[in-house]
């Protein structure tokens, strides 16, 4: 079968002509037009401008069908890069009559679709945060583009880091010096100068604060994502709204969080979006074997077990925790606390007063969250705040009923009585719903199992990583 030389000189392949137009990218709209007869071939080739147009194939198929062109048949496609740095190729149909080359048809496409994402974070420190921009750069790199993640703290790297590098996602640093840092903007402008950013995307406050001055002095798209409630000083407050006039998108991770930012006047409306937090689904599938396992490293024997997963502080309010599980806690029902933070001391003098300390063990902080998630049997979540936490859809997605306290955008992730169990910031009620689930455990089974659904229909990192590449196309 007769088919393109994998990196054949256009003209040697039978091209007559091949004009490159990135402006339009609506092709197959208005772009597509004739090339020049090649004398030598004595053929036609057909350009179209711009993006390849889903109707390209039928196209070709079409051309060989013609009764001016009678015999033709489609022998293949294959794409011939021009210029790998700028995501430039073509994509060539050979048409062939008999086993004689008659034709090509030409479709150029993909002139600078391929961009360069440069994601800005405050530390490689293990946090939700980190764990979206892992996931964005996971998914936008697995599309052809080029990922980076630039750390705002000094050295040592957090654990998140090793995380980027083993996915294949450039990993660098542009520390901030103490204190208001006016050298941070230029010196990141340098590093995404380095990196040929196209696109700027900050998570959090302080990222906002220096990357969106710094995207636009090397005249990348601005994009930022809110990811939570974000409380600060006057000052501060009043930079990050500078900061957002200078950013093209400001994204929140649900309603709760946007209508948030609308009441502290965060960004101007017009560039105010909703993207929804989504995971790897796959890594969280349950799987009795993973099951054994965790539980056996934990020690965990056949105890009914309450989990939970995140940052050790006030926020996360897990020492309220430990008081609302304190009368329920023994040989057969067990507390497991994965994370590491401030409040670690806190909640460690909880676990102290307990009749069995041994009921509850903390376990720091763990990189194989997605093998031990599966050792729960209910998973709690006792923040005083939120926006939207990736640790509850994660969990939806290991099949866990949820309880969780009312808070951020939790309410618009759990369905009360159908996925798990909502309840206010408060030690009795949170413990009540608990024990509903302990004493009942063929209604937490039915919540899981309809978690897990939900999980799966919701919460799909694909989507997520197509919503933010949109936007980015549509900000360019």
């Amino acid at each position: 079968m007769v088919g393109p030389r994998a990196a054949c000189d256009l003209r040697e392949c039978g091209v007559a002509h091949v004009r490159v137009d990135d402006r339009d990218g609506r092709a197959g709209e208005s772009a597509e037009r004739e090339a020049e007869v090649n004398d030598h071939r004595g053929h036609r080739d057909l350009v179209v401008a711009g993006h390849e147009p889903d109707d390209a194939e039928p196209l070709a198929v079409d051309l060989a069908r013609d009764p001016r062109t009678r015999g033709l048949e489609l022998a293949e496609r294959r794409a011939i890069e021009l210029d790998p740095d700028r995501g430039e190729h073509v994509v060539v149909y050979a048409l062939i009559h008999g086993d004689e080359l008659a034709t090509w048809l030409v479709t150029a496409v993909a002139v600078n679709k391929m961009m360069s994402i440069v994601h800005v974070l405050s530390s490689y420190g293990v946090g939700g945060q980190e764990r979206v921009a892992l996931d964005l750069a996971i998914g936008q790199r697995a599309r052809g583009h080029r990922v980076a993640v630039i750390s705002l703290a000094p050295p040592p790297d957090g654990a998140m880091a090793d995380e980027f590098r083993e996915h294949g996602i450039a990993v660098d640093r542009v520390a901030k010096r103490g204190g208001l840092d006016p050298t941070l903007v230029p010196r990141l402008a340098l590093a995404l100068r380095r990196h040929r950013a196209d696109v700027v995307h900050t998570h959090n406050p302080l990222p906002l604060i220096y990357g969106a001055p710094a995207a636009r002095l090397v005249r990348a798209v601005a994009i930022h994502t809110k990811h939570g409630k974000n409380p600060g000083s006057r000052g501060l407050v009043a930079l990050r709204r500078a900061a957002a006039r200078l950013v093209h998108a400001f994204v929140a991770v649900s309603d709760t969080t946007a209508e948030q930012a609308r009441q502290q006047h965060d960004a101007p409306l017009a560039k105010l979006h909703v993207i929804p937090n989504g995971i790897r689904l796959d890594r969280y599938a349950p799987d009795p074997a993973a099951r054994a396992a965790a539980r056996a490293e934990l020690g965990l024997g056949d105890a009914y077990v309450i989990g939970t997963v995140g940052r050790i502080d006030d926020n996360k309010n897990q020492a309220m925790l430990v008081r609302a599980l304190a009368s329920r806690l023994g040989r057969d029902v067990r507390l497991v606390i994965i994370g590491e933070g401030p409040a670690r001391p806190a909640v460690e003098a909880e676990v102290a007063r307990l009749r069995d300390p041994s009921s509850a063990q903390l376990t720091g902080r763990r990189m194989d969250v997605p093998k031990l998630v599966h050792a729960f049997d209910v998973f709690a979540l006792s923040s005083s705040t939120e926006g939207l936490p990736l640790v509850v859809p994660e969990a939806m997605a290991a099949g866990l009923p949820i309880v969780t306290t009312a808070v951020g955008g939790l309410p618009t992730v759990v369905d009360e009585g159908e996925t798990g169990l909502l309840v206010p910031v408060d030690e009795a009620a949170f413990g009540k719903a608990l024990g509903r689930l302990i004493d009942d455990r063929a209604l937490a089974k039915r919540l899981g199992a309809r978690a897990r659904e939900v999980a799966l229909s919701r919460y799909s990192s694909d989507r997520m990583v197509e919503a933010y590449l949109a936007l980015y196309a549509a900000n360019r």
